[in-house]
């Protein structure tokens, strides 16, 4: 893998975990609260299926993180590239 290419899958992993916060923001504002109960109960049908995709957004976009599958781009992918090539992880001592 050449430096532009570990690059870019860093870049990705970063997208990725960014999806996986703003899922969680979303999704933890839009749980019931004094608030927040009298909005959600009216519009009932759209926020529990809003508040269950992203959930499960959340988690589908973690599982990537760690897949195994040395196609995708993965935690696991980069470190054991890395370590196949320390000169893409030059400060990783």
């Amino acid at each position: 893998m050449t430096r532009d290419e570990f690059k870019s899958h860093l870049e990705e992993l970063q997208r990725i975990l960014s999806s996986i916060s703003e899922y969680y923001k979303i999704w933890l504002q839009l749980q019931p609260t004094e608030r927040r109960i009298e909005i959600l109960n009216r519009f009932n049908g759209f926020f529990v299926p809003v508040r269950q995709a992203l959930f499960e957004m959340m988690f589908i976009h973690a599982a990537k993180i760690f897949e195994h599958n040395s196609e995708t781009i993965s935690l696991w992918r980069l470190v054991d590239t890395g370590k196949q090539d320390p000169s893409l992880v030059p400060y990783a001592e």
